[in-house]
């Protein structure tokens, strides 16, 4: 999952995030949207707004403001709507959704405290090319797309925001095709969080019956009464290990060389990479690809110690080409889930995407001039 919104810090600790998009796979088409409360705890995956012309050629079809794109990390709210799309497309696994999930809130104000979001609502402004909150309203309405979950909880029935919600409300209930976990009467829905209709909540009988209703094939009530179990987060064990097994059968039939290949280990490949990497494709632990030189002196560590093109390829790995890093996986330039992956096809194309990325063609030199421009950048940015 990638999230691509726009952003707006009001303060060192304030800040709107509006027209969220949560993206699967490598399509863009809207596979659904859900309607919350506020914006929660995830935040921007740096300072630098997003420049790809591929990514903002995608992005721009969801709204025709100039405001700049941004990418931010995944937080459970999302993780959780992530789980309830793949249970109404009948996947037992996020893993398998491909699309875009639109997100809009009640209101925009960054703060998983929904309490104290609210008291800073008072204060701040509205995304840019808006001048009233009805006019953020409907322009949210129109961009709403099938299917629609409304998941604002008892916000909806709160004085500031029942007005709000009913608009919502009218706009889906009203829409071509009736909802099936929609009560016809406003006050008759419970319009539970994502985060309770998946996460804590997921046994309740209402829960249950909400996410029944709430499928492209709507359950019975005979089906119901035999349960409705959630689609999965992460892969199991078997399901890492089938990757592995299938990446190790088709990659030679795609031109990609094995470092240090063995075939006696089911559980890892290693694939050469540009500018003397390998990239790791591993079932071990929760299963990853990692990235790292071919060869490191032993104990080293990617957070503490320094090595060649250390600044660029900290840029083109973690920034670029989206991985992570933390203490625990510190002999890695970065990590990326194997979550993110449906199959061993899915797999070899990001491995080739890798080795094809235009800025591992660059020469030193380049590398310098294009470093340079990029904190050039920042810096006009950040005094702006």
């Amino acid at each position: 999952m990638k999230v691509y919104t726009h952003y707006y810090k009001l303060s060192d600790n304030e800040g709107l995030r509006w027209r969220t998009l949560l993206q699967f796979g490598n399509s863009f088409e809207i596979i659904g949207s859900v309607v919350m409360k506020n914006p929660g705890s995830s935040k921007p995956k740096g300072s630098k707004e997003i420049e790809d012309k591929l990514h903002l050629s995608s992005l721009s079809m969801f709204d025709d403001t100039k405001d700049p794109w941004y990418e931010f990390t995944t937080d459970d709210t999302m993780r959780k709507v992530a789980v309830l799309f793949a249970s109404y497309y009948g996947y037992n696994n996020v893993n398998k959704l491909n699309g875009v999930i639109q997100i809009f809130n009640l209101f925009y104000i960054m703060d998983p405290n929904e309490q104290r979001a609210e008291q800073k609502m008072k204060n701040a402004g509205l995304p840019a090319n808006f001048h009233t909150p009805q006019d953020l309203l409907n322009y949210d309405i129109e961009k709403l797309q099938a299917p629609v979950y409304l998941g604002f909880g008892d916000l909806a029935f709160t004085d500031r925001f029942r007005d709000s919600a009913i608009r919502y409300f009218k706009s889906v209930i009203n829409s071509e095709k009736r909802p099936a976990y929609l009560n016809v009467n406003f006050e008759e829905n419970s319009f539970y969080h994502p985060q309770y209709l998946c996460g804590n909540g997921c046994n309740n009988n209402t829960s249950i019956y909400i996410r029944s209703k709430f499928k492209a094939s709507p359950l019975t009530d005979e089906q119901i009464n035999n349960g409705v179990p959630l689609p999965k987060l992460k892969l199991s064990k078997e399901e890492r290990l089938s990757l592995i097994h299938d990446l190790s059968e088709c990659y030679p039939s795609h031109g990609l060389d094995a470092f240090q290949y063995n075939p006696k280990d089911f559980k890892t490949i290693r694939f050469c990479m540009p500018c003397g990497l390998q990239c790791t494709v591993t079932a071990i632990g929760e299963g990853y690809i990692g990235i790292r030189h071919m060869e490191t002196p032993k104990g080293f560590s990617y957070c503490k110690d320094n090595y060649e093109d250390k600044e660029w390829l900290d840029y083109l790995v973690l920034g670029e080409l989206g991985f992570e890093r933390n203490a625990n996986s510190s002999f890695w330039i970065g990590v990326k889930s194997l979550d993110y992956f449906t199959d061993a096809n899915a797999i070899i194309q990001f491995i080739e995407d890798l080795n094809g990325h235009q800025l591992f063609s660059q020469n030193p030199l380049q590398r310098q001039a294009f470093l340079q421009n990029i904190k050039a950048h920042n810096r006009t940015s950040e005094n702006q």
